[in-house]
């Protein structure tokens, strides 16, 4: 009698066992090789540094308001696998600057601190050497003047395999 096409044949082994073999395989394969949290910084998508993420890290992103000429800092906090606005500091309240209050709301030595609480899941900026973009992250000052107008600067979290960070000397 012919067989149905996909049909199993009498005797023929599950397949289950096979599925069941390999998810425990790669159990222990992550058992054995942990991974840890980096942040990816890319430029027009490529990765141009990365650096261990540690929970409530800061990150400021600063630069010259390109209408009012005034410079803007804005302190993102790392949360999980994403990132957190918790503040913005600008000498001047102008055109695209926050002006109502979300919370905390100050003048304080000649400038105006804003608070938030907007949790993102990553960050994108669009660049423009004309306004001085900065990113500081750990110590670290990342010129961002270097890159031409219309650049995009993204920000994210991601896991990696320890073994790998070790092996590329990014973990220690």
């Amino acid at each position: 009698m012919p067989q149905a096409t996909g049909a199993p044949r009498r005797g023929a082994p599950s397949f289950w066992p096979h599925i069941g073999l390999i998810m425990a395989a790669a159990l222990f394969v992550t058992a054995l090789f942990p991974s840890v949290r980096i942040l990816d910084i890319t430029v027009d998508g490529e990765i141009i540094r990365e650096a261990l993420a540690h929970s409530g890290d800061e990150i400021v992103f600063s630069h010259i308001h390109s209408v009012e000429n005034s410079p803007v800092k804005e302190f993102f906090h790392l949360e999980g696998d994403g990132f957190r606005l918790v503040r913005a500091e600008m000498r001047a309240l102008g055109a695209g600057l926050p002006t109502t209050p979300v919370g905390y709301f100050a003048l304080v030595d000649g400038t105006f601190v804003q608070s938030f609480n907007l949790k993102l899941p990553e960050l994108m900026f669009m660049l423009a050497p004309s306004t001085m973009p900065a990113l500081y992250h750990a110590g670290e000052k990342i010129d961002l003047s270097i890159y031409p107008l219309g650049t995009s600067l993204g920000l994210k979290i991601v896991r990696r395999p320890l073994l790998w960070l070790q092996l590329r000397r990014i973990a220690p």
